[in-house]
């Protein structure tokens, strides 16, 4: 079940090191793309490649966000490799779960003539304070259920290796590019991603207005692109401080598209399997 994840990543001091601590126990190899990072996370990636984990780091530097061609760039490259059976496409605030058995065993299990649609569980920052043990330790409340593109596609290696598969912006879905046509995925219960968009005022300001400036002057994006970033930029943008009570507003409906907004549910995680 060799796999490798993939992922560009930018400001995401915080939370970076678990997540790729996280990932290297699955993944036989991480690659991530820098895109024009300023904070620290360049340099936790390096400490983190020093100490030996499978991690590949290559920076890329423009203006525009053009993650679904970067990452549809390494997805044919590892797909000509012959090495992997699967390919993952991952932000830095994704964390691959499974509550039934290990992650690796879940893996097994999969059936890899199809693609498989990974499905989100937002959960909610419980403060604004430093995390004091881990992010993943502190997942209590999460959304009882996901809204629209509420989930990312884990690849099998003989999709990738089409020509004509491209990733779509996000990692929602793989499109054939001569037909137009969304590829069709399969729906799965033992894997899904813990999503931890909204941790903590720092970083969900950082993450807006960088996210919506490289967005908003793109020569080619579809129809509200980073809608959700975009109708909260000015306030990310503003001087106002944000307090818990915001936070958790914006946390709850950070990328909902529904009327009403989500319930939530108290479900803590429960430690990783230790047979990862």
């Amino acid at each position: 079940m060799p796999l490798v994840a993939i992922g560009q990543i930018r400001n995401e001091e915080d939370i970076i090191e678990e997540f790729v601590r996280h990932t290297c126990t699955f993944a036989d190899i991480l690659h991530i793309v820098l895109h024009n990072s300023t904070d620290e996370t360049g340099n936790i990636i390096q400490s983190l490649i020093e100490e030996g984990l499978p991690i590949l780091c290559d920076t890329f530097v423009h203006r525009d966000h053009v993650q679904n061609e970067t990452l549809t760039r390494l997805m044919h490259l590892y797909a000509q490799q012959d090495a992997f059976e699967w390919i993952l496409p991952l932000d830095a605030d994704e964390f691959l779960w499974s509550d039934s058995c290990s992650i690796s065993t879940a893996l097994k299990h999969l059936d890899p003539s199809h693609i498989v649609h990974l499905q989100w569980r937002t959960y909610m920052p419980n403060s604004k304070k430093n995390v004091q043990e881990s992010h993943l330790a502190e997942c209590t409340n999460r959304r009882e259920k996901e809204g629209h593109r509420s989930s990312k596609v884990l690849i099998p290696i003989h999709i990738a290796k089409q020509s004509t598969v491209e990733l779509r912006m996000g990692n929602h879905n793989l499109i054939d590019t001569e037909s137009g046509m969304i590829l069709p995925a399969q729906q799965i219960s033992d894997l899904y991603l813990i999503h931890l968009p909204v941790r903590s005022e720092d970083q969900i300001r950082r993450k807006i207005i960088n996210g919506w400036e490289s967005t908003m002057y793109k020569e080619k994006k579809t129809p509200n692109e980073a809608h959700h970033w975009k109708q909260i930029y000015e306030r990310m943008r503003s001087n106002e401080p944000i307090d818990d009570e915001e936070l958790l507003h914006i946390a709850l409906w950070y990328g909902w598209k529904e009327k009403d907004p989500p319930k939530l549910i108290h479900d803590p995680l429960l430690p990783l399997h230790k047979d990862v």
